[in-house]
């Protein structure tokens, strides 16, 4: 039975790179999310789904969703993230966000099949100079 009401469910990954970026940009949702903080979080549900690191990622959705009421999901994917290799394991950016960007729309996807009245948003992280800018996804 469900004793607690969170309305988000933000999954990112546990870059302390964008600690300030996500900071200041989850203000408003503190006190109304959960947060799964996994060094890449989107590669481990778009290619590995059934691995043991994709598989705590899924139970902990289960429990948000079953537990807390989470309903509106919020995915963020970030140039140079480690867990792909960083930004040298592409040719280039454009290359490197095709794949980021795919990842995260086939866990979009996947999330809808698994949790059907679920809303889902997506993010992506870029540096910007010192700072990082977010960048909504269209799906």
């Amino acid at each position: 039975m469900k004793t607690h009401r969170c309305e988000y469910l933000l999954l990112r990954c546990m870059d302390f790179r964008l600690e300030p970026a996500l900071e200041a940009w989850l203000r408003p949702y503190l006190g109304r999310a959960d947060v799964i903080s996994i060094a890449g979080s989107c590669k481990l549900l778009a290619e590995t789904p059934d691995s043991w690191p994709a598989l705590f990622i899924w139970d902990n959705l289960r429990l948000a969703y079953e537990q807390h009421g989470v309903r509106k999901v919020i995915l963020t994917q970030h140039q140079d993230c480690g867990a792909y290799g960083g930004a040298g394991a592409f040719g280039s950016v454009e290359a490197e966000k095709l794949k980021l960007l795919g990842d995260l729309r086939q866990v979009k996807e996947i999330l809808g099949r698994r949790f059907p009245d679920v809303q889902v948003s997506g993010y992506w992280l870029e540096p910007a100079g010192a700072e990082w800018e977010l960048e909504t996804i269209s799906f």
